[in-house]
């Protein structure tokens, strides 16, 4: 009776952090065509990212992005201090009235991922159509294709709400810095990376700095029907295994009891179900927090009371992608190399796997993980 009475306390004395704003009006897209035209025009701009460093070097869409963001910007560009790095990075300066106030700087990336040739018949619209209509499943007014989400949706935003202020003759107090990054989707070595340490050199110290994060989502968070506004404050490590094998080949018609791509599957489907623990560091505490007061019944007495019910949280997240990923360390295989020719058994084979590591794990941590999981000396772990 007491343990009940104490849930029951902490569930209805369990308080909203969530801040309440003066007003709250949605953008009409409608009244913002130009916009939407502009977001448009800047997907259709096939600004792709290659692992493969020649095709990044002959690849001239990010020159055509940047004559793109000129002639449809050309106040902005005219009103504020233009840096390019590394010839396809920019940063831009808005100096503020205030030079006693730390500066802020807001970021996005310009690059998309490629897309799979074979997958093009499968979407509704062609992924570089940048086409705007309603989407039948959810009666959505829309804007469709690569970097319409990650990340032209942000560039195109913070270029738009800066030339409105600068229509309106606004002039912040506090200096604001404007990135762009060309590479963010192969690691931002050449792109983040080259203006973090323009940055660091020229004695910059940021107040904050805002880059893409989450979504306004409807279903993302397990049993919220509410829309979520997911803000990130830590991100996941990242890291990548080449798990190959080099056995004897030979011809298809006497095949050895186990090949190459035997035991390379083997590998793979050990690493898939040898999963990590799971568990919430603080960044998903803090999440919690502010979830859970808004959750529904009975799942908010969990919430209340995560002292004695964070098992049941955790399992409860572990039952969809999204809640999997939040509690715990993952892996998936991406990539498989094996074999040249139909009747001939390869010697070497090789896959990639990639993690995404939970705050407060590390890159060795993940190696004794696969390589415990493998057990088998015929696999290298790279």
């Amino acid at each position: 009776i007491v343990l009940i009475a104490v849930l029951l306390v902490n569930t209805f004395t369990l308080q909203s952090k969530q801040i309440k704003p003066a007003s709250s009006q949605r953008l009409n897209l409608a009244e913002n065509q130009t916009a939407i035209s502009h977001l448009s025009k800047a997907i259709q701009i096939k600004t792709i990212s290659y692992d493969d460093t020649l095709m990044m070097r002959n690849n001239t869409s990010f020159d055509s992005l940047f004559a793109f963001l000129h002639y449809t910007y050309p106040l902005v560009f005219s009103s504020l201090h233009d840096t390019v790095l590394n010839g396809r990075n920019i940063l831009l300066k808005w100096e503020g009235s205030n030079k006693s106030i730390a500066p802020v700087i807001l970021y996005a990336h310009m690059d998309v991922v490629p897309v799979e040739e074979n997958t093009l018949a499968q979407w509704k619209h062609a992924p570089f159509s940048g086409d705007v209509g309603v989407d039948s499943a959810s009666s959505e007014n829309c804007i469709w294709g690569r970097g319409a989400l990650d990340d032209k949706g942000s560039l195109i935003s913070i270029y738009e709400a800066v030339n409105k202020l600068l229509v309106k003759g606004f002039k912040p107090e506090r200096t604001i810095y404007i990135a762009s990054g060309s590479d963010e989707e192969i690691g931002g070595k050449k792109g983040a990376k080259v203006i973090a340490e323009y940055c660091r050199k020229s004695n910059l110290h940021f107040a904050f700095y805002l880059d893409e994060g989450g979504i306004v989502s409807e279903g993302v968070v397990p049993n919220m029907k509410k829309p979520v506004a997911l803000i990130g404050t830590s991100e996941k490590g990242y890291v990548t295994f080449d798990i190959t094998v080099n056995l004897k080949g030979g011809h298809s018609s006497h095949p050895a009891n186990e090949t190459s791509i035997d035991v390379l599957l083997k590998a793979l489907q050990k690493i898939h179900h040898s999963k990590f623990e799971k568990r919430a560091p603080q960044s998903v505490q803090e999440f919690m927090d502010y979830v859970g007061p808004e959750m529904p019944m009975p799942l908010k007495i969990a919430f209340a009371n995560r002292w004695l019910l964070k098992p049941l949280i955790l399992k409860e997240y572990t039952k969809t992608a999204e809640g999997n990923a939040m509690v715990r360390t993952t892996g998936v295989t991406t990539v498989i190399n094996a074999g040249v020719k139909e009747n001939v058994i390869p010697n070497k084979v090789s896959a990639k796997v990639n993690f995404r590591i939970l705050p407060g794990e590390t890159v060795t941590d993940v190696e004794q993980h696969v390589i415990k999981a493998v057990n088998d000396k015929r696999v290298e772990i790279k």
